[in-house]
């Protein structure tokens, strides 16, 4: 199936937030804190073995159907419903855990004439970034400009494919003279692929159009 395509301006949050993109933080919990025990309890009941052994504990409760001690029965249960839960729990504080380590990572954001120290949570969509050596990226990125001569950059994909080997990557032409002292008030239109699964193919054009240190071009 064919993306759809999206639309987007560099250096212009305001054109950007009509789109109403989300923003750069991440989260991978299933929980919150008031949201835990019940959903946690849920999903414990969404398991057949609980479901039997629930069963069995009313019936067991039940004095016309057993003579038996309902303790026998709900208690086993009850215990193993805590482990699970709070294995579950301590899983997800460990995402989240994660996560804050992950978006607090700080990244040179160009903001206001400068390039400023932020945090991978304060990237947003169409911010032109100062990536440093051996770096994570915080984002999808366009490669504007590179240190080389030549304009490539190498880059690492084993957190999205496994692969530690470096893999070069061209940066436009127009934009290839770019240096973290020039002028990048510059306003581009990009537009290109939504978000999908696709790691190794990406379709996209750039416009410049506002700036004065290129003529427009496509």
């Amino acid at each position: 199936m064919e993306s759809s395509k999206r639309v987007l301006y560099t250096n212009s949050p305001q054109l950007n937030s009509i789109h109403k993109f989300v923003s750069n933080y991440q989260s991978t919990t299933k929980y919150n804190m008031l949201s835990f025990f019940p959903v946690s309890l849920y999903l414990q009941f969404t398991r057949v073995a609980n479901i039997y052994f629930l069963v069995i504990a009313i019936l067991q409760s039940l004095p016309v159907v057993s003579p038996l001690n309902p303790f026998s029965a709900i208690a086993p249960l009850v215990f193993v419903l805590t482990i699970s839960m709070t294995r579950e729990g301590l899983e997800d504080y460990f995402r989240y855990k994660s996560d804050k380590e992950a978006t607090s990572t700080p990244i040179l954001i160009y903001r206001d004439g400068v390039f400023k120290s932020l945090t991978f949570k304060d990237v947003a969509i169409g911010d032109v970034l100062l990536v440093e050596k051996d770096s994570a990226f915080p984002c999808d990125l366009i490669l504007l400009s590179s240190c080389t001569e030549n304009g490539i950059a190498y880059i690492e994909t084993s957190t999205l494919d496994g692969e530690k080997n470096l893999k070069p990557r061209q940066s436009l032409k127009p934009t290839s003279g770019l240096t973290p002292e020039s002028n990048l008030n510059f306003e581009f239109r990009i537009e290109c692929d939504d978000p999908n699964p696709k790691i190794y193919h990406f379709s996209g054009s750039i416009e410049i159009e506002k700036s004065s240190l290129f003529n427009r071009q496509k």
